[in-house]
């Protein structure tokens, strides 16, 4: 039937094993990667930006208010970080500029402070989601390239 072939590995929510580990690890065979993809109508290319369509595999695991909560930060601490029309990004790339880029070697640029909150803010929502033992984990976004969202 159509559905049976539509549902493979190369549908974006299909469970993958799991890469962040190494084949010979007892993770590699028990835990599912489900990627969340890049949405360019968030921002276009100004900014990484994922989709918020909310993959029904997670259903057990984690809420759809959830999910989307998590994904809607991240989208827009990626577009505050990453927008070229922000009042700190056209500050400090003037700076650079005037300083040939020293300024972002001695000073944390807005942008690199927002993305270090953005960790945070993944690193604490996972410590909540292993506190109420959902047995679901967000993959730090440095770690995917900023090319997915990754929940196991």
């Amino acid at each position: 039937s159509s559905e049976d072939e539509e549902w493979n590995s190369t549908h974006p929510c299909f469970p993958h094993r799991n890469p962040h580990v190494p084949p010979t690890s007892p993770e590699y065979e028990s835990t599912r990667i489900v990627r969340i993809p890049r949405d360019y109508m968030y921002s276009g290319d100004l900014s990484p930006a994922f989709s918020n369509i909310y993959p029904e595999i997670l259903q057990d695991l984690l809420s759809e208010d959830r999910f989307r909560e998590v994904i809607r930060r991240v989208n827009n601490e990626l577009y505050a970080a990453h927008s070229p029309w922000g009042v700190w990004n056209i500050l400090e790339g003037f700076m650079g500029m005037l300083t040939l880029w020293v300024y972002e070697d001695v000073f944390k640029t807005f942008a690199k402070r927002r993305i270090r909150e953005l960790e945070k803010y993944v690193e604490e929502v996972n410590g909540e989601l292993e506190r109420e033992g959902l047995g679901v984990k967000i993959i730090p976004l440095r770690r995917t390239g900023y090319l997915n969202v990754s929940f196991f």
